[in-house]
């Protein structure tokens, strides 16, 4: 056993199982086939149909994923290249936001808001950064921008109009979509900007990097 295993009376001892087999399988892929497509949702049972919802799914996926590496790594630059101090109490305001965000998105989550300190100070520095870029760049953001954000984020849930309306009729919540928003106007004004090199990679690589790494 490990030695911070969480039995303090077992914890990095030696040990021995005796362990008697029931039953031994191996997976069989299934026929892809009319029953397997209706498994799948699609009601007519159309293999092909279900190939194409596949393939959408994945280009949907991996094109959000491409989007998130990018903004990502331009945040990361713009963090880098400006070491700014941010007053501690507009982090701790935007920690509570965090905090309030993370209770919506999931109901029953009890973290504190001091959880949030590390990613509501990036969050602090970043809308100075930009504001200052957007000022540069001329760049503006007006309610119908936003409303098709909030609308975008509703797609994942399971009620999207009541997202929605909640989002739309809280006003705390709704600056932190605008400052989504401006990232996302501000990261293509600076790819505009920039020189970028394409770089060949598969789906796995990007889908799950960690994995591609080992």
């Amino acid at each position: 056993f490990p030695e911070d295993y969480a039995a303090k009376d077992l914890a990095g001892k030696e040990a021995e199982f005796a362990v008697t087999v029931k039953k031994v399988e191996e997976p069989k892929l299934p026929e892809i086939d009319e029953e397997f497509a209706k498994a799948f949702g699609v009601e007519s049972g159309d293999v092909e149909q279900l190939k194409t919802d596949i393939r959408s799914n994945m280009e949907r996926e991996l094109t959000r994923r491409m989007r998130t590496l990018l903004k990502e790594s331009v945040m990361d630059s713009l963090i880098a290249a400006n070491s700014i101090e941010v007053p501690s109490a507009t982090v701790q305001q935007e920690a509570e936001a965090l905090k309030k965000q993370t209770e919506i998105q999931t109901p029953g989550s009890n973290l504190s808001a001091d959880s949030f300190t590390a990613d509501a100070k990036r969050r602090v520095q970043l809308g100075m950064i930009l504001a200052e870029v957007a000022k540069t760049a001329s760049l503006t953001i007006d309610a119908d921008m936003v409303k098709a954000r909030v609308e975008e984020m509703a797609k994942d849930y399971d009620d999207p109009d009541e997202f929605i309306n909640y989002y739309m009729g809280n006003q705390e919540l709704l600056g932190g979509i605008q400052t989504l928003v401006m990232e996302d106007m501000v990261v293509d004004w600076i790819t505009e900007q920039a020189t970028v090199t394409a770089k060949s990679s598969t789906f796995d690589d990007v889908m799950n990097p960690e994995a591609a790494t080992k």
